[in-house]
């Protein structure tokens, strides 16, 4: 992104946080493409990621008043959109926890995609459980309630330094166990780790 287009981006944020319409859909157009983008790229689905760009947006507007205090637009909306993801994806397999014994007989074309699913995600979850203590507690506030790194360390009483070094090595820790406990669903353990990248 050019010095330029990040000083438009940074007055179109004063206006929308100040309830201006017209500035939010220039915001809008400007961004779209790359967050529908970066949806589709994870979910793989055209609807899917139309109604979660919708979504990313719509927090995007309800969250206006913050706007201002942003220091770089495009890493907060990619922050966001990952986050999105995420939590589509572990809705996902909660989801799949509650499908009936017999799902597999109704929608035998879903239900390998879907268990695929639900054993790359219980892996995933196995690995930050094996994370110590803080580095673990680090992570989730990072990349499951989406906190930035200022909120960890306002909440913990970390340095922000230490938060991130927590934090690499938590994705490091986890992408080593996800390559050495793959199974057969390294596809779907590739993409969660993208989403943790």
């Amino acid at each position: 992104m050019s010095a330029n287009s990040s000083y438009v981006d940074k007055e179109l944020l004063l206006q929308i946080a100040a309830g201006n319409e017209k500035a939010f859909a220039i915001f809008v157009r400007h961004h779209l493409r790359n967050i529908y983008g970066h949806c589709l790229s994870y979910l793989k689905s055209p609807q899917q990621a139309e109604e979660l760009t919708q979504d990313i947006f719509l927090q995007l507007w309800k969250q206006r008043a913050t706007l201002p205090t942003l220091d770089n637009p495009e890493d907060y909306i990619y922050i966001l959109s990952r986050n999105h993801i995420f939590r589509s994806y572990r809705k996902k397999v909660m989801e799949l926890a509650e499908l009936p014994d017999n799902f597999d007989q109704a929608a035998p074309e879903l239900a390998d995609e879907l268990a695929e699913y639900k054993d790359a995600y219980a892996l995933l979850m196995r690995g930050i459980d094996q994370l110590p203590e803080k580095r673990r507690a680090v992570f989730i506030m990072s990349r499951i309630e989406g906190l930035s790194h200022a909120e960890i360390a306002e909440r913990t009483g970390l340095h922000k330094v230490t938060v991130a070094q927590y934090i690499m090595l938590a994705l490091d820790f986890l992408k080593k166990y996800l390559q050495e406990n793959n199974g057969e669903s390294i596809g779907v353990i590739l993409l969660l780790l993208q989403i943790f990248s």
